[in-house]
């Protein structure tokens, strides 16, 4: 670093390759340095496999260290299509041992984007199981005294609690109780025999388990809600969803109305929402 002339060099960590590059991220001027979490490298498996998240760093306000600001709601934006591409990546591993490795860099991208219990959740019986021989021991430095990992999930969580990733959730109380409120009407649909989005075939569901996810499914696709931003009967989300096996970042707004729910949909201009916006009865 060098200010006024003056030159000062402030350790930033050790990294595999080239290290961390420069880049204006968010588009304010200054420049972070994009890299990715070098702790996930041979910690859950092996290095060729793992899928490491993403990291963004930016100086102190001291000037004096670098800090992890990845998590910060602006820089959001350009996490999803890399979560995204890091998710295809992890569904095409197969072999178990590899795939331990992969699963733990799913999750910590997740954690960054306020997915994890959501992503808990969907992983639970893999998260189950005895992590691979060779990676379930916490040796020192990083444990003292050392100790063995009985399952994935408990390696998981003491790391990621020693490393800084969130592990739950973050909505606010309005947002949990709205959505816990849709989920105990059951379902919305269509209630016109053989619709498209009949209450047979399509209905949304909603789910809000007691680990601080929120979820819900429609006509061929399901979502894990990111972000969301509600007011008396309205809540808008953004949503990591799956439709059919093609992944994306979507948009909806949720109304409830008197006779049931208005669903807004849109994948990048809000504009586009007044064409996907459907109105749904209660099912049953």
């Amino acid at each position: 670093m060098s200010y006024g002339g003056s030159s000062e060099q402030i350790k930033i960590g050790t990294f595999d390759g080239g290290g961390p590059s420069p880049q204006d991220i968010d588009g304010d001027g200054v420049f972070e340095l994009y890299a990715v979490d070098q702790r996930h490298l041979n910690a859950f498996g092996p290095y060729a496999i793992s899928l490491p998240p993403h990291q963004i760093l930016t100086l102190s306000y001291q000037g004096d260290k670098f800090d992890d600001v990845t998590s910060q709601p602006k820089f959001r934006s350009f996490l999803r299509p890399r979560f995204v591409e890091n998710y295809k990546k992890y569904m095409a591993v197969a072999d178990d041992s590899a795939q331990q490795a992969a699963i733990a860099g799913i999750l910590a991208s997740a954690s960054q984007l306020n997915l994890f219990p959501a992503f808990r959740n969907s992983m639970a019986s893999k998260l189950s199981g005895k992590p691979a021989d060779g990676y379930d021991k916490c040796r020192s430095p990083e444990c003292s005294p050392e100790k063995m990992f009985k399952t994935l999930s408990e390696m998981v969580l003491d790391r990621f609690g020693r490393w800084g990733y969130t592990t739950g959730g973050t909505f606010r109380p309005e947002t949990i109780a709205f959505f816990k409120d849709l989920e105990s009407r059951s379902s919305f649909g269509d209630k016109t025999e053989g619709a498209e989005l009949s209450c047979e075939e399509a209905a949304y569901r909603f789910d809000v388990p007691e680990t601080g996810a929120i979820s819900f499914s429609g006509y061929e696709i399901s979502c894990d809600v990111e972000t969301a931003v509600t007011q008396e009967d309205i809540s808008v989300v953004s949503a990591f969803c799956d439709a059919v096996g093609e992944f994306s970042f979507e948009n909806y707004m949720f109304t409830r109305t008197a006779n049931g729910l208005k669903v807004s949909q849109w994948s990048k201009d809000v504009s586009g929402a007044a064409s996907q916006t459907v109105e749904f009865k209660p099912c049953g």
